[in-house]
């Protein structure tokens, strides 16, 4: 009977990996200048509490991982201790802890990938109404953490075709580029088997709807050059690294507005402030848009060395994947920032010597 009820359990985790349903927090340390941060605020999503349970459930299983998870915590410790908001750090570690704990449960169980599939191809057919109506469903919707919003409203993300803007497909994502990033990975992931199926197109039609370019550009490079992803992982993480010292001078140069704001953001970059402090010093109320310069700043180098090693170590197993990561990663920092993407990278994380390489 609780062989049955995790299996279940299991599958919505995995089915509702979308979601962004939840319950925000607003302590003082939440604000700047009076307004509300989201990065900031301490946060339940419905995900969690199921993970909560599943863990609950393996609680053996993480206890078979306690020296790793002492020299983890004791370097979490530090970290909150000297961050310059100790609160936030805090929070954001208690689900960096999740992840892991979620990914070292999953790696012992068999995990059916049918159900990320069905998942994509139902938050793929929100996307796709969302860019034909203008604007979210609503109603029923709401309970899978969709916004209420239209092209009206100022800062959504729009696109303009013929001379009229279209919403770009959200679904139930924080930014279309969020679920780009979602939905860039399961096509990898489906693409042997799924390529003859109408859900592998809804699934495709909904990604080309985010109008994320970087996905784009990243989808591509991870097909042509898979099999120089190392090298590829080098050049990545030399660039970022390289990217605070020239930052300032490339800003006089004539880049698109989307481009000068990354490279802005890079000028606010500090060394190790504490996990998820970055946004207290950017004037934009948003972390710096690459996954290696924001570990490096809100950890160091001991928390860059280690992501690094992690990410290598695993993803690599997989390069279309490994890539596509990198590449997106480079321009924004959904990766590190949206639950959803986190929990996606979690389940491949565990899940990895289950797929050949793509």
């Amino acid at each position: 009977m609780l062989h049955k009820f995790e299996k279940v359990l299991i599958t919505l985790i995995i089915f509702l990996i979308p979601t962004q349903l939840a319950f925000h927090f607003w302590p003082n340390w939440a604000f700047i200048f009076g307004i509300r941060i989201d990065y900031l605020a301490p946060t339940i999503y419905l995900t969690d509490i199921l993970i909560f349970v599943f863990l609950v459930l393996n609680l053996k299983i993480i206890l078979k991982f306690k020296k790793y998870i002492f020299f983890l915590s004791l370097f979490a410790f530090v970290n909150i201790y000297f961050s310059i908001s100790p609160f936030a750090s805090f929070f954001k570690w208690l689900h960096i802890f999740e992840y892991i704990f979620f990914a070292i449960c999953l790696y012992h169980k068999k995990i059916n990938f049918n159900i990320l599939y069905y998942s994509a191809v139902f938050f793929s057919l929100i996307g796709i109404f969302q860019f034909l109506l203008g604007h979210t469903l609503n109603g029923i919707f709401y309970f899978l953490g969709e916004r209420t919003f239209d092209i009206n409203i100022p800062g959504i993300a729009l696109v303009e075709i013929w001379g009229r803007d279209f919403l770009r497909a959200y679904s139930t994502f924080p930014h279309p580029n969020a679920l780009a990033g979602f939905l860039g990975i399961c096509l990898i992931l489906l693409f042997k088997d799924f390529k003859n199926k109408l859900g592998f197109w809804i699934i495709a039609l909904g990604f080309i709807l985010t109008f994320s370019l970087s996905a784009f550009l990243a989808l591509a490079i991870a097909l042509v050059f898979r099999k120089h992803s190392s090298k590829i992982f080098w050049i990545i993480l030399v660039v970022s690294l390289l990217l605070p010292f020239v930052a300032s001078k490339l800003l006089g140069f004539n880049f698109p507005e989307n481009i000068r704001e990354r490279l802005e953001l890079v000028t606010f970059l500090r060394h190790s402030t504490g996990l998820n402090t970055f946004v207290l010093y950017s004037r934009f109320l948003q972390p710096v848009h690459n996954i290696f310069l924001l570990v490096f700043s809100e950890l160091g180098i001991v928390g860059l060395g280690l992501f690094a090693f992690y990410f290598h170590r695993f993803f690599n197993k997989f390069p279309a994947i490994f890539i596509f990561i990198l590449v997106t990663g480079f321009t924004d920092h959904y990766w590190l920032t949206s639950h959803q993407n986190l929990l996606l990278l979690s389940l491949i994380s565990a899940t990895l010597y289950q797929w050949k390489k793509v």
